[in-house]
């Protein structure tokens, strides 16, 4: 599992600043060295709402044993933790 890179210096691109272009709404990687855009693929915004909303809802709806309010807590403990691997699994273009 590695980070992307720039598809023109092969420049790595580091986890923050994809993690932070995935919370701000998918917003488009500039290269930190040549200044080329990347923006995310289609099928890595699926990936982003399959590794943090799915399984949220999924414990949240079908497997939670507990009540609501620790039901919520440990729904958002897992979306952060999903989220947290989405910069290994996304591909820009």
């Amino acid at each position: 599992m590695s980070l992307q890179k720039c598809d023109s210096c092969n420049t790595n691109f580091k986890w923050k600043v994809i993690y932070l272009s995935l919370i701000k709404g998918y917003k488009p990687i500039q290269c930190s060295k040549c200044s080329t855009e990347h923006k995310i693929t289609f099928t890595s915004r699926l990936i982003v709402v399959g590794l943090t909303i799915l399984p949220m809802l999924i414990f949240a709806y079908f497997l939670s044993p507990f009540n609501d309010f620790t039901t919520i807590m440990i729904s958002i403990i897992m979306a952060i933790i999903g989220s947290l691997f989405t910069p290994f699994l996304v591909k820009y273009e």
